[in-house]
């Protein structure tokens, strides 16, 4: 665990608004995956205040396609996990729910983090730091 990951001990989410954010795969149900990861952080304390999905290898037209099933886990933008625009709409719904923190389901490189938090404002951590990765 680096010293980064020590500073999201458990303890730190509690009471905090939390924003949830997930890049997922056409392959999962995205509403059931992001309650479940929802409940685990109020079990935490969290006040889960908003939630973004990132879909990868969906077409706009909302069916499977696209992307191979190998990509489907990579990031859509290696400096920033998700796409330009989910980082722009990230940015805004952040503003518009006051969230305090965002919580990223899948696991962050530590520019990926950086970038993020830079962005946003705010700081972000990943499901490894939660305890749930």
């Amino acid at each position: 665990m680096t010293a980064h990951n020590r500073a999201f001990e458990k303890s730190f989410l509690v009471g905090k608004r939390v924003l949830v954010v997930g890049l997922l795969s056409p392959r999962v149900d995205a509403v059931h995956e992001m309650d479940q990861f929802a409940l685990h952080l109020r079990q935490l304390g969290a006040t889960v205040v908003g939630r973004l999905v990132q879909r990868r290898g969906v077409s706009r037209s909302n069916r499977p396609g696209g992307a191979r099933a190998a990509r489907l886990q990579r990031p859509l933008q290696l400096s920033t996990f998700l796409g330009s625009g989910k980082v722009r709409e990230l940015k805004e719904l952040c503003e518009a729910t006051h969230a305090e923190l965002i919580v990223v389901m899948n696991r962050l490189t530590p520019t990926q983090r950086r970038t993020l938090e830079e962005i946003t404002d705010l700081p972000v951590c990943d499901a490894v730091d939660t305890g749930h990765g």
